[in-house]
């Protein structure tokens, strides 16, 4: 992240330099990054349901009813949320790959670690429709491998 500008290290402290990154303008890059960010979700959700135990989180919370203003606070709860994951985890992970390098440990893990929020107009719910029964849940990928 240093590298790229996104953060800079002041002594043990790792700065976010900005909120986010998006290569505005690169459609190459941006359909990398989709392609990036939806392939490893997916191979996590694979992964879970093929797995006796799951080895990546993955889960969702589903949610109707929701007014237009509701989802617009909502979403800006999500925003803070995101800020509070990244401020804690970025400056965790900086550490552990120095840490593995002043170990001389390997370097050939990574992680990637993403929030998302989808919202959309509430369809009719047909008969065989799970979610109509709760309002707010939580699931775990491999717990209901038909679902997405």
């Amino acid at each position: 992240m240093c590298r790229l500008g996104l953060a800079r290290l002041d002594g043990d402290t790792v700065h976010l330099e900005h909120d986010s990154f998006v290569p505005k303008g690169d459609t190459g890059r941006m359909l990398g990054f989709l392609g990036n960010n939806v392939g490893d979700h997916l191979q996590a959700a694979v992964a879970n349901v093929l797995s006796d135990a799951p080895a990546h989180l993955e889960q969702a919370v589903f949610a109707d009813g929701l007014s237009p203003a509701s989802l617009d606070a909502f979403r800006q709860l999500m925003r803070t949320q995101w800020k509070l994951l990244l401020d804690a985890t970025v400056p965790a992970l900086q550490k552990l790959i120095d840490a593995d390098r002043a170990a001389g440990r390997p370097q050939d893990q990574r992680v990637r670690v993403g929030l998302y929020t989808y919202s959309d107009v509430t369809a009719p719910p047909h008969e065989d429709d799970d979610t109509a029964q709760a309002p707010v849940r939580q699931r775990k990928a491999a717990q209901k491998p038909t679902e997405t």
